[in-house]
C-alpha cells in the first residue's frame, strides 16, 4: 500500500483530516484523569437566549355547558328495574330519582333482595312493567352525589416481611356509618309500605326477593320485561 505522501493530490484534498483544517473549527484541549490530552471542537454559542421564566397556564375554554343525560320514557320514579352490571347484578330494585351527575338513585330495598342505597346509570339497567306507587315516598334531601363520593384515606402504612425486601400494604376496610344506616331505613320503611298497600304485595315481594337469570331456551331479544 502506497504512503500517505505518494497518493495524488486529489486523494489527499478530499480527505477527511484535510477538509476537518480548512473549516476553521476551533479546537479546546480537555485533560483527562489518565494525564492525556484530548482536543474537542469549540461549540459556537446559542444566538437566542432561554426562556427561563415559567410559562402562563391559560384555563382551558369551555364553550358548552354539561348538559343532563335524558331519561328513558319508560323509566319513572317507582318504576322496578334489573341491574346488568356490578355487585348487584340479576337483582331487581326500585327507582327513585335521577342525580345530577344523570345517574339513577336505587333501592332494593335492602331488607328484600339486599341492594342498598346506590347510583346506577341508566344503561346498566332494564326498566320492568312493573311499577309501585311511590308519590308519597319522600327521599331526603342530602341523597345526592356527594354523599356517594368516596372519602380519600390517608396512606396505608407498610409492613416490612422477615427478609425485609418486601413490602405489605394493610388496606383499609369500608366501615358503614350510622348517618347511611339511618338513612336506608327511612327510606326502605316509605317502600316497603308502599309496597304492603298495593293488592298484590305478595307477588311483588317474591317479584323483588328473586334475581334474574337467564335459563335454558330463554332469548334475551325477545323478552317482554
Amino acid at each position: 500500500m502506497p504512503c500517505f505522501s505518494q497518493m495524488p493530490s486529489k486523494a489527499v484534498a478530499s480527505s477527511g483530516s484535510h477538509k476537518f483544517s480548512k473549516s476553521g473549527v476551533k479546537l479546546r484541549e480537555i485533560k483527562l484523569k489518565n494525564g492525556k490530552v484530548r482536543k474537542l471542537p469549540v461549540l459556537p454559542k446559542k444566538a437566542y437566549a432561554l426562556n427561563t421564566e415559567a410559562k402562563r397556564v391559560r384555563p382551558a375554554l369551555r364553550t358548552r355547558k354539561p348538559r343532563q343525560l335524558k331519561l328513558k320514557k319508560n323509566l319513572t320514579p317507582g318504576s322496578v328495574c334489573i341491574i346488568l352490571a356490578g355487585t348487584h347484578k340479576g337483582k331487581r330494585v326500585v327507582f327513585l330519582k335521577q342525580l345530577p351527575s344523570g345517574t339513577c338513585l336505587v333501592t332494593g330495598p335492602y331488607k328484600l333482595n339486599g341492594c342498598p342505597l346506590r347510583r346506577v346509570p341508566q344503561h346498566l339497567m332494564v326498566t320492568t312493567s312493573l311499577k309501585i306507587d311511590i308519590s308519597n315516598v319522600k327521599v331526603p334531601a342530602n341523597l345526592d352525589d356527594k354523599y356517594f363520593s368516596k372519602k380519600k384515606a390517608p396512606k396505608s402504612s407498610a409492613k416490612r416481611t422477615k427478609d425485609g425486601d418486601i413490602f405489605e400494604e394493610t388496606k383499609q376496610k369500608y366501615e358503614l356509618t350510622e348517618e347511611r344506616k339511618q338513612t336506608q331505613v327511612a327510606v326502605d320503611s316509605q317502600i316497603v309500605n308502599a309496597i304492603s298497600a298495593n293488592k298484590e304485595k305478595a307477588l311483588i315481594c317474591a317479584y323483588l326477593n328473586k334475581p334474574f337469570e337467564l335459563t335454558r331456551g330463554m332469548v334475551p331479544h325477545k323478552l317482554k320485561f
